[in-house]
């Protein structure tokens, strides 16, 4: 079983929170090359999310589809969000990069609820596999 398909198969609302993430950690860097003040943040946001999606996919092939992959994001995407969320609060971006990069760091804030939750569970006793 592929990581998608163990996803999938772990709950139904996957599928469509997976669309949303791939919109708001890999398109919408993307989106954040555009624009001189958001480049940066772009560029860090790709490197975050591919970085991250390459350790999954190694995690998941040695483990299985376990609470422990949410590790990954916990690495990678806390350092984007913190990044993001002060970019935010110093007032550097205006317009279409902020409402972006705002709804990237929305997108990854929901995204590390879940990770950090998974991880602790992980921590505390829950290792199995949990689909697939």
């Amino acid at each position: 079983m592929t990581l998608p398909e163990a996803m999938i198969a772990h709950a139904p609302w996957l599928n469509i929170w997976l669309k949303v993430l791939m919109l708001g950690l890999f398109i919408a860097p993307l989106a954040m090359l555009f624009w001189r003040e958001s480049r940066k943040l772009g560029l860090a946001g790709l490197i975050a999310g591919i970085a991250g999606a390459v350790a999954i996919d190694m995690m998941f092939r040695a483990t299985g589809y376990t609470r422990l992959l949410g590790i990954a994001h916990v690495l990678f995407l806390t350092p984007f969000a913190w990044v993001m969320w002060q970019n935010l609060q110093h007032g550097a971006l205006r317009g279409w990069p902020r409402r972006i990069v705002m709804f990237s760091l929305t997108v990854a804030a929901i995204s590390l609820v879940f990770d950090y939750v998974d991880v602790l569970r992980y921590l505390f006793g829950e290792r199995g596999v949990i689909a697939g």
